[in-house]
């Protein structure tokens, strides 16, 4: 005769809360308050240098010119960059790729949202 046993259960799942255990505010563990730049918080020693101020650029395009058709240029002249529309733009600290991003307006203002972290 062939012994069948029962499956097992599974174990009992902790009671589900009342309505007003629900409903309280649960104490999250604490945690260190972030800079004001929403920048994670790192240690004491990168906390002091938060405030140094960077040259930041974005870069639109580039092209090589003789002098002659930069002395030439004039309101309306157009120069042709190297850069194809659409590509991501380079952003640069003091000089430095260090992300790429597409160009935005906000509130009639360029400015630029960071699609990648990082030099390629």
């Amino acid at each position: 005769m062939n012994d069948v046993s029962a499956p097992a259960m599974p174990p009992a799942a902790a009671p589900a809360p009342t309505p007003a255990e629900a409903l309280a505010p649960q104490a999250a563990a604490p945690q260190a308050p972030a800079p004001a730049s929403g920048m994670p918080r790192t240690s004491p020693a990168l906390d002091a240098l938060g405030s140094v101020m960077l040259d930041v650029t974005v870069e639109l395009g580039r092209c090589r010119m003789p002098l002659s058709e930069v002395a030439a240029l004039d309101v309306g002249s157009v120069v042709e960059l190297e850069a194809r529309a659409g590509e991501p733009l380079p952003v640069l600290v003091n000089g430095r790729v260090v992300a790429y991003g597409e160009p935005v307006v906000v509130d009639g203002q360029m400015a630029l949202r960071v699609i990648s972290v990082g030099a390629r």
